[in-house]
């Protein structure tokens, strides 16, 4: 949106050369756009355009380094081209082992994921067009039934749902679900609903989506139920199909559907449905101590299944004893080697499940101003959660889950916990920054206030080690994005809330630029950035700046839904009172959202 009026006429150059120069440069054909090759590692590693100056790299909190130039050596460079295109690809090598002929003809393997997801879309159209050049060698049509039928059933459903994005929806918006889930599902809307949950609404829940722990570790709870906690089985089966819809109504509403209310009013009675049978659960204790009703309450975003959450975790000893069982502060106390000889890793949906409710406990505290009580300060299985894992995924599971560096998100605790003891001082007290001479040095009052002091000074140097160790820290460029607006949002509520800087104090403005530039750079993987966004637009006073800012959510339109909106929402509502003069409390994004009835935003 740009920031010039329409109703002001439009600016005319009095030159008439430099018009014609206009005219025949706005003639010629745009440049094309070609990624440097002379940039610094570090923007060449992130695919973004580096200048002399480097100012991503320092909004990046990271040190240029230039590679050196190596001479060209033509027989190097023919040594390594015939050695990587000697060598079979992986999916040639796939196909080849499954086409062994000295396979036992009962230990037939299912196909590689990749070709499974090539015979189920492969159509009569199909049938000579994809496959022609294609390494691999699909058998006759007529052979086709015979390997798919050979397929495991949770196979088959990671090979159709992986890699779908929300923005794909109007290219592709109808993915034919796999034939075993009607029978499952066996009413259209049902099945209809559950399809779009897999393809695409469960997409903006993670980063990694190769590997989605909802579709991987949890749908199977309900797709092949064991027997077990039938109401909360019941419970994540019809909340997936509340999100599935929910996402659905918002897509057909943009497409001008005739459908949109109906798939509307799907999602209101199946999400009314999960909460009457969670509500039935958390009265049996084996409901409540089962992961299913762990996850059907994360899976429903709002304040009351969160507490259920909470609930839960309470009821089964806390999340360490639910990741590690009750010995494991016997075994962190002699140090995490004996920690991990003594302690098996999670259960990996167990491991995903706390993962979540840590996020959605923090996100939740940005707009309420409470504590976080998932991951508070006696939280020390946090830490070693990340010493553990069963698999090379496990290791950076929250970094592939929510693209935060697990000790960026102790910090963010850390910054919110003290923010909430900072909120309670200050309802008795006058602001931390104002002595009160009617207090005595000595009283209980003035006590906290020195120990509330020396707890701000702490965490910021805290913040200030973890920035400045960041780069040296190995971590995946979305990682480091979020990682980064993360810090900068933390920031942001340490010197506006904490130390009542103003909004045009400088520190401020660098951080709320530095989360618009990073969110322009993160690519469509946006989950979880959101807060962030709100918080940097909390002070931006620039109009400029302010339609940059509303670029930004265009773009986050590509992977986001009605959490989108929500933020637009509040982001032109806090401007709105900003330039109307509103004070700071009422113009503050946790005040507007309780007033347009959004007191906790999880997403």
């Amino acid at each position: 949106m740009s920031s010039t009026s329409p109703t002001s006429p439009p600016k005319r150059d009095p030159d008439p050369a430099s018009a014609n120069n206009q005219a025949s440069s706005s003639s010629a054909p745009p440049p094309k756009r070609t990624r440097s090759r002379n940039g610094c590692l570090v923007c060449r590693a992130r695919r973004i355009k580096c200048d002399l100056e480097c100012r991503r790299c320092i909004n990046y909190s990271a040190q240029c380094v230039y590679p050196v130039k190596k001479a060209f050596d033509p027989k190097a460079v023919d040594a390594a081209l015939g050695s990587r295109h000697n060598r079979p690809s992986n999916m040639a090598a796939t196909a080849a082992a499954y086409q062994d002929n000295f396979l036992p003809p009962r230990q037939t393997p299912s196909p590689p994921l990749n070709q499974i997801d090539q015979l189920a879309h492969a159509g009569p159209s199909h049938d000579q067009g994809p496959f022609r050049n294609s390494s691999i060698h699909l058998p006759p049509r007529a052979d086709r039934r015979r390997l798919l039928d050979s397929v495991q059933p949770l196979e088959m459903v990671h090979a159709l749902f992986r890699k779908t994005k929300m923005g794909n929806y109007f290219n592709n918006p109808n993915i034919s679900p796999p034939e075993f889930l009607s029978h499952a599902f066996p009413e259209p809307e049902d099945l209809k609903c559950l399809a779009h949950a897999f393809s695409y609404a469960l997409s903006i829940t993670v980063i990694d989506e190769d590997h989605n722990p909802w579709i991987e570790h949890l749908a199977p709870m309900f797709l092949f139920p064991s027997g077990e906690a039938p109401l909360s089985v019941s419970a994540l089966k019809y909340s997936v199909l509340a999100i599935g819809a929910t996402h659905l109504s918002f897509f057909e509403a943009a497409a001008r559907s005739s459908e949109a209310e109906h798939t509307l009013e799907l999602s209101k009675r199946y999400r009314h449905t999960a909460l009457g049978l969670l509500r039935q659960a958390r009265r049996t204790p084996g409901e409540l101590g089962h992961d299913a009703f762990l996850a059907a309450s994360l899976m429903i975003v709002d304040n009351d299944p969160l507490r259920y959450a909470k609930a839960a975790i309470a009821h089964r000893g806390g999340a360490g004893n639910l990741l590690f069982g009750r010995d494991w502060r016997q075994y962190s106390r002699r140090g995490v080697d004996a920690f991990l000889d003594g302690i098996k890793p999670p259960p990996p949906a167990r491991r995903y499940l706390i993962e979540h409710a840590v996020m959605h406990d923090l996100l939740s505290c940005f707009s309420t101003g409470d504590p976080p009580t998932v991951l508070d300060q006696d939280s020390s299985w946090w830490e070693l959660l990340g010493t553990t894992g069963s698999t090379d995924r496990e290791w950076e599971s929250l970094e592939s889950l929510v693209g935060f560096d697990r000790s960026m998100v102790r910090l963010a605790a850390t910054v919110l916990t003290l923010y909430s003891r900072w909120r309670k001082f200050e309802a008795h007290y006058r602001p931390l920054n104002e002595l009160d001479p009617a207090v005595s040095l000595h009283s209980p009052a003035a006590m906290e206030r020195m120990e509330l002091s020396r707890q701000l000074t702490n965490v910021q140097v805290e913040m200030s080690t973890w920035r400045s160790e960041a780069p040296a820290r190995y971590m995946a460029p979305r990682t480091m994005i979020g990682s980064m607006t993360l810090w900068h949002g933390m920031q942001i509520i340490l010197l506006r809330d904490m130390q009542k800087r103003g909004r045009d104090d400088a520190d401020v403005q660098s951080s709320a630029s530095a989360i618009l530039e990073l969110c322009i750079e993160v690519g469509d993987k946006v989950e979880f950035l959101n807060w962030s966004l709100i918080v940097a637009c909390s002070v931006l006073l620039d109009l400029d700046k302010r339609n940059v800012a509303r670029g930004v959510m265009k773009t986050f339109a590509y992977q986001c839904c009605h959490e989108l909106e929500v933020s637009r929402e509040i982001i032109e509502e806090m401007w709105k009172r900003i330039d109307q003069g509103y004070d700071d409390e009422s113009s503050n994004w946790r005040e507007v959202a309780i007033e347009i009835g959004r007191p906790a935003i999880i997403g």
